[in-house]
């Protein structure tokens, strides 16, 4: 990526040309990580031959994992927004978080929902957010899931009802090897938080390996309700932390950590028409020391609104140029030159 020229980083010029190169991953999910670009467009493909299909007789079922910060839910909308601009289709979007759930009876309301998009000639899109938490007082909501995965049909007062076509996506937070009732220290490589960074796609397969002992009930799980809900999934998502999708290419994590800096801002001040090459290049490199997107997201939210249009350094919250300050000095030194 040219950073070269009048010291200025020409924003939306930039990350439009960066859209039209075919950069992003999934709609504005930005990976320039090739094995997970095909990862998520595979999923797509999936997706738009269920959705082409006539009268399915259940929903397409997905499990997606990632640590908190890395952008699961807004990974589902840019499926469900790609999925209805390119089969020109009305796809509608539901978010249900199982935390936030008092009963089983909000569960039941939440698929008469999915039935009612049915209805109206749309296909649902549904986040079911937390699965691997409580619903109130069952701590393993699973069971819950397993008819209508499946059957395609939910039982409201003794009736069945067909849910119709439908996405369910199911998102946990925890790594797939903490739903295990016994695992071995050998393990707890599986675990992104505290293991060493290692390339993706040993990373993935380690992943679909602990997936299919648990399916093939070769490890002992808290809920035999979770061999039955896995065998259940259609498709798996697994999303990395940030130390193990920039492993592979230094180079390359820096070229992605620009283009998620840039989405960053461009969403938060879309009229920056500028933004100071050094401080761009001082949010990238701050990024890839983070362990997800949400901080450097939260850093940019309370930064303050340049009002010429031209982003600097010292529009970034007195939190972060404290943390950063010797960068900053570095910068600010160079100018001054």
């Amino acid at each position: 990526m040219d950073n070269k020229g009048s010291g200025k980083y020409i924003l939306k010029s930039q990350l439009l040309k960066q859209l039209e190169n075919g950069y992003f991953g999934l709609g504005r999910y930005i990976s320039l990580n090739g094995e997970q670009q095909e990862d998520l467009l595979r999923i797509i493909d999936l997706l738009k031959n269920y959705i082409t299909r006539k009268n399915p007789k259940r929903p397409f079922n997905i499990f997606i994992q990632a640590p908190s910060g890395i952008g699961k839910s807004f990974l589902v909308k840019e499926i469900s927004k790609t999925l209805s601009e390119t089969l020109k289709q009305n796809v509608r979007y539901y978010n249900f978080n199982l935390s936030f759930m008092e009963s089983p009876n909000e569960l039941l309301k939440a698929f008469r929902k999915v039935q009612s998009a049915n209805i109206n000639r749309e296909t649902p899109v549904v986040f079911f957010d937390e699965i691997d938490g409580r619903l109130k007082d069952f701590e393993n909501p699973y069971r819950l899931f397993l008819t209508p995965m499946f059957d395609g049909v939910i039982y409201d007062s003794g009736e069945e009802y067909l849910i119709g076509k439908a996405i369910f996506i199911f998102a946990a937070s925890k790594p797939i090897d903490k739903l295990i009732g016994n695992y071995n220290d050998k393990d707890k490589f599986l675990d992104d938080e505290t293991s060493d960074p290692e390339p993706y796609n040993r990373w993935m397969i380690s992943r679909k390996e602990i997936v299919h002992k648990i399916i093939m009930n070769q490890e002992r799980v808290k809920t035999e309700k979770l061999v039955d809900f896995l065998t259940r999934i259609d498709s798996f998502i697994f999303l990395p932390s940030l130390k193990i999708l920039f492993y592979n290419d230094r180079k390359g994590a820096k070229s992605q950590a620009l283009l998620i800096v840039m989405s960053m801002l461009h969403d938060h001040f879309p009229e920056i028409e500028e933004i100071d090459n050094e401080t761009l290049i001082l949010l990238s490199n701050a990024l890839l020391e983070m362990d997800n997107f949400r901080r450097m997201d939260s850093y940019i939210f309370k930064s303050t609104n340049p009002i010429d249009g031209k982003f600097r350094s010292e529009n970034l919250p007195m939190s972060f140029r404290e943390k950063y300050q010797e960068e900053i000095k570095k910068i600010e030194a160079s100018k001054s030159k």
